[in-house]
């Protein structure tokens, strides 16, 4: 019946914990974000590399290449097993808009 009890007071605690909010990047298509990672990896991937690429940058950060409009993760462990994960959003480019500039009108009566 002790064990019962502990067991118990366990699972309750667990599922009182709620789980670690995952880290969220968004790139443009095209672009490249660089992204600071809670712990060096061990192993790092995407799990959808058609919507992005990373490369491992040496000071713990982490570039992160939007390649098609999507989302994917960024899934890993670290050295002690505990896992890396971040989800990514691939937007569209936002295309700048070129504005025509304004003419200017000449004032009437001082034309030639």
């Amino acid at each position: 019946m002790h064990r019962l009890t502990i067991v118990a007071i366990v699972l309750a605690t667990l599922i009182a914990i709620p789980a670690a909010a995952e880290a969220q990047v968004v790139v443009e298509v095209g672009k490249t974000v660089k992204v600071p990672l809670p712990r060096q990896p061990l192993i790092i991937g995407v799990e959808d590399p058609k919507v992005a690429s990373i490369a491992i940058l040496p000071k713990g950060e982490l570039l992160v290449t939007g390649k098609k409009v999507g989302s994917t993760r960024i899934v890993g462990r670290d050295h002690a097993h505990v896992p890396i994960v971040m989800g990514v959003s691939v937007v569209p480019e936002k295309k700048k808009t070129k504005r025509k500039p304004k003419r200017r009108e000449k004032p009437k009566g001082q034309g030639r």
